[in-house]
């Protein structure tokens, strides 16, 4: 995005330019599609398929930015990643709280959703009651990329350029705060709500962690145990 914002950018450009971002976001939901439609029609291991596609992704992009910061971004989008609405509510917060609200609705309140509840429950009852669930996992897959794309929007926004390694270790602090959050690794448990406490949960654990100076290293190790602990928990209770 930074970096096809940068002409834009370099000509005086202060607005929302919405070319770049729609395009990041459209990559992301057919990445999304891909991977989805791997793993559902070749029915092989979901977190094999997404680790080997994000290291093909994280490579390509090292390639193109030769793994250096690059590009800008315009002033409606260093104000959007920074500044917050009325001095109070951070911009990012309020761009998260309308996708909350989008995905509960899509969640609870759309047969979409109480398909794919069903599916995460049990995918074989659900496609003998002539539920889509090749479908339905495929577009799931789709929207998780979709809003991945979202995010990168958001860090490039923060950051005020393209950094290739921006995103590093975010990926396990999200699989760690959905977990934490009780979102059964198995599928057909979890909510929107229970995940946003898991994010809040690990925030504050991590700003504890920065504060007391523990290890940055040492962050990792528990952050994976609380993985670890979490799954084995839900394991038990199962």
């Amino acid at each position: 995005m930074a970096r096809m914002s940068e002409p834009y950018v370099q000509a005086g450009g202060t607005g929302i330019y919405l070319g770049p971002v729609l395009l990041v976001m459209l990559v992301g939901f057919i990445i999304g599609l891909i991977n989805g439609s791997i793993i559902v029609c070749r029915g092989v291991e979901a977190f094999i398929i997404t680790l080997g596609t994000g290291q093909v992704l994280r490579g390509l992009n090292y390639i193109y930015t030769n793994g250096a910061p690059g590009g800008s971004v315009s002033k409606f989008w260093s104000n959007f990643g920074s500044k917050s609405l009325g001095g109070i509510i951070p911009y990012a917060v309020v761009l998260y709280a309308v996708l909350m609200i989008i995905f509960m609705v899509l969640l609870h309140k759309t047969v979409f959703g109480r398909h794919i509840y069903a599916i995460g429950s049990n995918s074989e009852a659900a496609r003998l009651s002539g539920v889509k669930v090749k479908f339905h996992k495929i577009m799931a897959y789709g929207l998780c990329g979709l809003t991945a794309s979202i995010a990168g929007v958001m860090l490039a926004a923060r950051v005020r350029v393209g950094e290739p390694n921006g995103s590093t270790g975010y990926d396990m602090d999200a699989i760690a705060a959905v977990v934490f959050g009780g979102t059964s690794m198995a599928g057909g448990r979890g909510s929107l709500i229970c995940t946003l406490a898991g994010v809040l949960i690990m925030a504050v654990m991590n700003n504890i962690l920065n504060l007391l100076g523990v290890n940055p290293y040492l962050q990792i190790v528990i952050k994976g145990l609380i993985i670890l602990v979490a799954v084995l928990i839900q394991k038990k209770n199962k």
